[in-house]
């Protein structure tokens, strides 16, 4: 599977987290992540984490996307 650079920043950036709490959250080094935010191809467990990452992530309601505020109410 390729790595979709932007998959990874966009998920960063929406959960308001830093590399080193992706790579946390991941299970992996913070340079792996680095890497897949630099379009290193994702490996098939890490692939799989971060498909539920993005199934668990608040959807972006608001015109002009961003992250969503903490705390804010989210539309379903």
């Amino acid at each position: 599977m390729s790595a979709d650079p932007s998959r990874t920043a966009r998920l960063i950036e929406l959960l308001n987290l830093t590399q080193a709490q992706m790579a946390e959250r991941l299970g992996v080094a913070q340079a792996t992540v680095s890497r897949l935010v630099n379009g290193q191809r994702e490996s098939g467990p890490v692939a799989i984490l971060l498909d539920a990452m993005e199934r668990e992530a608040p959807r972006q309601r608001v015109e002009g996307g961003g992250p969503v505020p903490a705390g804010a109410e989210i539309a379903r």
